[in-house]
């Protein structure tokens, strides 16, 4: 395929790209730096699957495949990113890569190809916001050696030829730590959040007219989420004639634990709903539209996609008390509700709390959604990436 010259091009390398998380911060950012500065938008990939939803929410980005299949093993995809770069950096006025923890090095070597090959282009990386789970290539974390002082030259390289670092946090919160290598990229740092986008028309409830409903979405059956700590609560819980829906990913010992939960604790049996995961953007939005709380216990978090997702629906968010849920999308307990992570007690005082009416659920619902509306709707995001100052 080939690339159209006629206008500036930003090219996303994203190998193992699904529909699923093309419609997210993948394709929202491509999508909307594309219709914003009038650029033309790429996202590299394999051909994993079919990407309907993509080609229906992001209508100017465009998908180029890499030949054959993904391949997580070996050195097939740094092979083929590689030799994309090679090929093509010229044409490339803004590479926007990831930091991938599989491939600990691969990234800052394909960014350290570009600027080789394209000393004009504009390297732009994004980064998590958990510090304590990035890989090596991050600074402190190389081990002495020979080996280890060649990986490490090629990150010092790599910090020194970004142009824009995207973090999904404040970046106080990283420079914090002094740690030389992050000071090599510290003018270069934006605040980019994870953002929202209501893709299909619909009229938000105000919250006096949503369910009395507890929604929990995403990787449930994941450990970082915390959906144990949920049900652990939910055993002291008076539910009364309020209702729980989870939609996401559940393993099939958690739907036995519910069951047990259901059958031992009367003020539960009936009142909780497995949907699953939902692939269709329209029904999960309305799920979020139909329900007051939105509840996230995760042990550890950044500022996960159904966050923002949640308060744009005007749901009140209960979540952990983390840095990103707490000072991010809260702002310190002031647009939603917050408990100590790892917790189940704290969070049965609370759910019980907003449960009995104890709580002003209107008033915070109202300043959620003014502040999804301020910080996390994508076109905010990316205006404070200041893209035009890059590209002149």
């Amino acid at each position: 395929m080939n690339f159209k010259l006629e206008r500036k091009n930003i090219v996303c390398l994203y190998p193992w790209l699904t529909d699923s998380t093309a419609i997210k911060c993948t394709g929202q950012i491509c999508e909307t730096i594309a219709v914003k500065h009038n650029l033309n938008s790429y996202i590299v990939t394999y051909n994993n699957e079919e990407y309907n939803r993509f080609k229906k929410y992001c209508p100017n980005t465009r998908l180029i495949f890499l030949k054959g299949k993904l391949n997580f093993r070996g050195w097939t995809v740094f092979k083929d990113l590689c030799c994309f770069i090679l090929f093509n950096s010229r044409k490339i006025d803004i590479l926007y890569l990831y930091h991938f923890p599989e491939d600990e090095f691969a990234i800052p070597f394909i960014g350290n190809l570009y600027k080789f090959i394209n000393k004009h282009g504009v390297l732009y990386i994004r980064l998590e916001a958990d510090i304590d789970t990035l890989p090596q290539t991050f600074p402190g974390n190389i081990k002495k050696g020979i080996k280890n002082m060649i990986k490490k030259s090629i990150v010092t390289k790599f910090y020194r030829n970004i142009d824009l670092l995207g973090v999904i946090d404040n970046p106080d919160f990283y420079l914090s730590r002094k740690l030389r290598l992050w000071q090599l990229s510290a003018g270069k740092i934006r605040v980019q959040l994870n953002g929202y986008r209501i893709y299909e028309p619909i009229q938000i409830k105000p919250l006096v007219e949503k369910d009395n409903c507890i929604v929990l979405a995403g990787r449930l059956n994941s450990f970082q989420k915390g959906f144990d700590i949920f049900l652990e609560a939910l055993k002291s819980t008076d539910l009364k004639n309020w209702k729980v829906i989870l939609m996401g990913e559940i393993a099939p010992e958690q739907i036995e634990q519910i069951k047990r939960i259901e059958n031992d604790y009367s003020f539960s049996k009936g009142k909780i709903t497995i949907l699953g995961h939902i692939s269709d953007v329209a029904a999960y939005l309305q799920v979020l539209n139909d329900a007051k709380i939105f509840c996230l216990p995760s042990r550890f978090d950044g500022i996960p996609l159904v966050i923002p997702d949640a308060m744009s629906m005007g749901c009140v968010i209960i979540g952990s008390d983390l840095f990103g849920i707490k000072e991010i999308a809260t702002n310190n307990g002031e647009c939603g509700l917050l408990f100590p992570e790892w917790n189940p007690d704290k969070l049965a005082s609370l759910l019980n709390k907003v449960i009995s009416g104890e709580m002003d659920l209107e008033a915070i619902s109202v300043k959620a959604k003014n502040r999804a509306e301020i910080l996390f709707h994508w076109d905010t995001i990316v205006e404070g990436l200041a893209i035009p100052s890059l590209l002149n």
